[in-house]
C-alpha cells in the first residue's frame, strides 16, 4: 500500500524502496510484489524495467498468466513484432480470460501477416493454436482474414467470412468481406447483394457491395449502393471509396468535397472548408 502510494505520488525512488522492504519482510509473496513492480513500471513507461521484472517471473513460475499478459501488453507498447509473435504459442496455452487473450492475439495476428518473409505455412499454426472462443471475437476474425488476403489467401478468407456472418452478423466482419480479394469477385459481390435481400437499411453492408461493384468495374451499381449508404449512415471509410469512384467518373470537384466531408467527419468536423452533404437514397441498378 505504501508503494502504491508513492507510486500515486511520482516518487519512483520512495516506490521502489517500499517494493525491496516488502520483498524482504514477504518472500512468499514475491511473484506477487514483483507483478506489483512491473504493473507500475508498464503504468510510468518504464517499459524496458517492467519487461525485466516480469522476465524474473517467468524464471521463478514459468508461464505464469497475469505475467504473461503483461509482457505482451509491454512489447506492443514497445512495438516489438517479432517478440509478440514468438510468444503468442505461451499465450494461447496460458488459459487466459477470452477478452484478454483476444486483446492481445489481434495484433499478434497481425504482426506474424505481415513480417518480412511470412508465409501461409508458418502463420496457419499461430492461427490455429488460439482457442475457438478467441477465433471467433470479431477483432480478431478481421485481423486473420486480412492477414490471409495479405499472404494470398483471400478466397479463405472470404469463406471464412461469410460462415461466420452466417453465426452472427458484425458490421466489422461486413466491411471486412469487401476488403479481401477471393478469387471470384462477382461471387463475392452477389453473396453481398445476397445479404442485402435481409439487411437492406444497413449502411456498412451497402459500403462493402458498393467496393465489391468496383472491384468488378460496375461504376453506376457502385455509385447507387455507396450513395445510399451515405445517406443511411455517413463515415469516413465510406466518403473516401465515394471520392475514389467519383475521381473515377472525373468528377474532381464533388470528390474533393467527398474526401473532405471525409476528413471533417473523422476530425469532428473541425474543418472550415465545405463539405459534401449526405447523398439522398439512390434506387439501386
Amino acid at each position: 500500500m505504501a508503494a502504491r502510494a508513492a507510486h500515486e505520488q511520482d516518487a519512483r525512488e520512495r516506490r521502489n524502496e517500499w517494493l525491496k522492504l516488502a520483498c524482504e519482510a514477504l518472500p512468499e509473496a514475491e511473484v506477487t510484489i514483483l507483478l506489483t513492480q512491473a504493473e507500475m513500471q508498464y503504468e510510468d513507461g518504464e517499459l524496458e524495467q517492467a519487461l525485466a521484472t516480469l522476465q524474473r517471473i517467468q524464471d521463478k513460475e514459468g508461464d505464469h498468466r497475469a505475467a504473461l499478459a503483461l509482457t505482451a501488453r509491454t512489447k506492443i507498447a514497445l512495438d516489438d513484432r517479432a517478440g509478440l509473435v514468438e510468444l503468442l504459442p505461451r499465450l494461447a496455452r496460458a488459459k487466459l480470460p477470452t477478452a484478454v487473450l483476444a486483446e492481445i492475439a489481434a495484433p499478434a495476428l497481425e504482426a506474424a501477416g505481415a513480417r518480412a518473409g511470412a508465409t501461409y505455412e508458418a502463420y496457419m499454426p499461430l492461427w490455429s493454436g488460439l482457442p475457438a472462443p478467441v477465433r471467433q471475437t470479431p477483432a480478431v476474425l478481421r485481423t486473420h482474414a486480412l492477414a490471409l488476403n495479405r499472404l494470398g489467401h483471400g478466397e479463405q478468407a472470404a469463406t471464412e467470412l461469410a460462415a461466420a456472418l452466417k453465426r452472427d452478423w458484425h458490421a466489422e466482419l461486413v466491411r471486412t468481406y469487401g476488403e479481401v480479394k477471393g478469387s471470384d469477385p462477382l461471387k463475392q459481390l452477389r453473396k453481398a447483394e445476397e445479404w442485402l435481400k435481409a439487411h437492406p437499411d444497413d449502411g456498412v453492408l451497402l459500403m462493402t457491395a458498393a467496393r465489391l461493384c468496383m472491384l468488378n468495374e460496375l461504376w453506376g451499381k457502385a455509385r447507387s449502393y455507396l450513395e445510399s449508404s451515405l445517406a443511411l449512415a455517413p463515415n469516413p471509410d465510406a466518403y473516401a471509396l465515394y471520392g475514389n469512384l467519383l475521381d473515377r467518373l472525373g468528377e474532381r470537384e464533388q470528390a474533393a468535397l467527398a474526401y473532405h466531408s471525409g476528413l471533417a467527419l473523422a476530425g469532428d468536423g473541425v474543418l472550415s472548408l465545405p463539405a459534401l452533404g449526405s447523398p439522398p437514397a439512390a434506387r439501386r441498378a
